[in-house]
């Protein structure tokens, strides 16, 4: 008899996790020649001081790849533990940005997190009645600044860090998100969606030259709710649930 399957949806911050999961196992495979070539190396020196006969030189042969295999497997694991603390923290913001949006949820407001769609994943989506939101989340360190000199400039539909660095990978990414969801729920209803490409900038001090927020929101963390709680009703609750449920259905995973 087939046993129904049951299903859940992402939680904040799970592909993040995934990944640093995957990189611990990296770096143990990273370890794992230096530590075959180390047993090796100790077993073939205790036979060549006495416990049974070797040659001199496969004793340093062992050594050898021991020294090789050591420093490559330093270098890769210094690599991987940089990709790792990265990693915890753009998932220490996720979750932090995530339990903030759950306190937006109502019976008009959906909250989904960790969307997958194919080679990138999005944060955070809200479906309501006062409008759509793909949210990405950037947990970075800020430098020192001089008092009212922001940390990010948005103008004209561009981001510019405090040192003048033209952040055009992130638009793209924010961008692409948006774009993705519209088509999805085009998809999904036939119909087309405005989507809000919503960047939040955690501690930062965004300023947005230009006061335009009618596709972008650029902000920090203490921002969203309060610009949330302005919004008008935009859409029926009929559609809404629509899509909501369209979503819940794209993005639900079995139960094991």
């Amino acid at each position: 008899m087939n046993r129904k399957q049951h299903f859940r949806p992402h939680v904040q911050g799970e592909s993040l996790e995934n990944k640093i999961n995957q990189l611990g196992d990296e770096v143990f495979e990273a370890l794992l020649p230096s530590m075959v070539t180390f047993a090796a190396s100790v077993f073939i020196w205790m036979i060549y001081l006495g416990f049974l006969p070797v040659s001199l030189l496969s004793a340093v042969f062992m050594t050898i790849l021991l020294v090789v295999f050591s420093v490559r497997a330093f270098v890769k694991i210094r690599k991987l533990n940089r990709q790792i603390k990265n990693h915890r923290k753009g998932l220490d913001g996720e979750r932090y940005v995530g339990t903030k949006l759950e306190r937006l949820s109502s019976n008009s407001t959906f909250v989904f997190h960790d969307v997958v769609c194919g080679k990138f994943n999005i944060d955070h989506v809200i479906i309501s009645t006062k409008g759509i939101f793909t949210i990405d989340t950037k947990n970075r360190a800020l430098p020192d600044r001089d008092y009212n000199k922001a940390d990010f400039i948005f103008k004209d539909g561009e981001l510019i860090d405090s040192t003048g660095v033209l952040q055009s990978d992130l638009m793209h990414k924010i961008e692409s998100q948006g774009r993705w969801l519209e088509g999805k729920i085009n998809e999904w209803t036939k119909k087309r969606y405005p989507v809000y490409r919503v960047g939040i900038m955690i501690g930062a001090y965004v300023n947005n030259i230009n006061k335009d927020f009618s596709k972008y929101w650029i902000i920090n963390d203490g921002a969203f709710a309060g610009f949330f709680d302005k919004e008008r009703e935009k859409f029926p609750l009929n559609d809404v649930l629509r899509i909501a449920d369209s979503l819940q259905r794209f993005i639900e995973k079995p139960i094991a």
